[in-house]
């Protein structure tokens, strides 16, 4: 005899001292009754789960709905990691199992926290993304922020790191990721999550919150590209030398004239620089729309440029190449970070590349 078992799909977010409910489906396919006892088996999560009623009774055929019961203690330690729990039914007269299902969960942290995670450029080789966090309780709290990449291949950083939360308040945060690169081929997938940590008089550091996003880093493939030219050229030098005059009778052996070094090329970017707005190259209209935000900034006294991320080597291209608006030649990076501390309020997307 088997007895199906269904869960939700979707993982249940669990809040530490918060009692919490999942439905659980239970079917009967076969052609005689069964009385069942229902469990969660025991692990991490089946310490403080238990199924609601315990036991059930299905006619032939016949359909009922029972609810997991998780209750995790007030400051069990939160994480973003999922987390799975098995539903097993046993028939009631001789002990025997005749259905067992496996679900996830996820310990979120308070809930009278919110947030949300959402990708400003989370397709190039340095990903930008928007942090919005809400406090939906009665105290106020101070949130410590950390990110992190997963898997761990490369860095991630929020600023500011510690955000203050009043009753009823809300916060931005910006998350930069910079995930490694493949030298060629497909983007590199990744996930950034961010977790929060109550710094407040009560909060004990403990993780009280966590949100997450994707990301994908292109492949450098343009230092594939450069590596043949550089190839090309090589050969082509050594070419030139074996044919050089005095090798070969019938060749000029008068000196070339002198020429003059080149001129930078326009798309030239020199480092520590702002950068101060983006956009993707998918359609004609996104250097009209890239344009008509430098008018706005430099209408305002923002000295800033518009520069193609293809015509600059500092400056990653993504998949199609990225309309930037920025600001270079300072100094130092110091004198880079004060141009976005004066500016922030104009442009609080400000970000200094060193």
């Amino acid at each position: 005899m088997h007895v199906e078992i269904v869960l939700p799909h979707v993982p249940a977010d669990l809040v530490p001292g918060t009692r919490t409910t999942v439905p659980a489906e239970l079917h009967n396919p076969s052609g005689t009754p069964v009385s069942l006892r229902l469990s969660v088996a025991r692990g991490r999560v089946g310490d403080w789960a238990l199924v609601e009623p315990a036991t059930a009774d299905l006619a032939p055929g016949a359909h009922t709905t029972v609810d997991v019961v998780f209750d995790p203690r007030a400051g069990t330690a939160t994480d973003a990691a999922l987390l799975p729990f098995t539903v097993r039914a046993t028939d009631a007269v001789d002990d025997a199992r005749v259905g067992s299902a496996t679900g996830l969960v996820r310990l979120t942290g308070r809930d009278d926290l919110t947030a949300t995670l959402g990708a400003e450029v989370g397709t190039a080789a340095v990903g930008r993304y928007a942090l919005w966090l809400q406090n939906r309780g009665t105290k106020a709290v101070s949130l410590g922020l950390a990110a992190r990449l997963e898997p761990d291949a490369g860095r991630a950083t929020v600023e500011p790191a510690v955000v203050e939360l009043s009753p009823g308040g809300t916060a931005t945060a910006r998350v930069t990721t910079r995930p490694r690169r493949r030298l060629a081929g497909r983007p590199r997938i990744y996930g950034v999550t961010v977790a929060g940590r109550d710094l407040s008089g009560s909060g004990d550091g403990r993780q009280v919150l966590t949100v997450r996003a994707d990301g994908a880093a292109p492949a450098r493939t343009g230092v594939a590209v450069v590596l043949a030219v550089l190839t090309v050229l090589v050969g082509a030098g050594a070419l030139t030398a074996w044919l050089a005059p005095g090798r070969l009778p019938f060749l000029d052996r008068r000196a070339a004239p002198a020429t003059s070094s080149a001129a930078p090329p326009a798309g030239a970017v020199r480092r520590p620089y702002v950068m101060v707005d983006s956009r993707p190259q998918l359609a004609p209209t996104d250097r009209t729309a890239a344009e008509a935000t430098l008018t706005q900034l430099t209408a305002v006294g923002l000295p800033v440029r518009l520069v193609d991320s293809r015509t600059s080597d500092e400056i990653a291209d993504g998949t199609n190449g990225f309309w930037v608006v920025l600001r270079d030649g300072f100094g130092s990076a110091e004198e880079a970070d004060a141009f976005c501390a004066r500016y922030r309020g104009v442009t609080p997307q400000c970000e200094v590349v060193r």
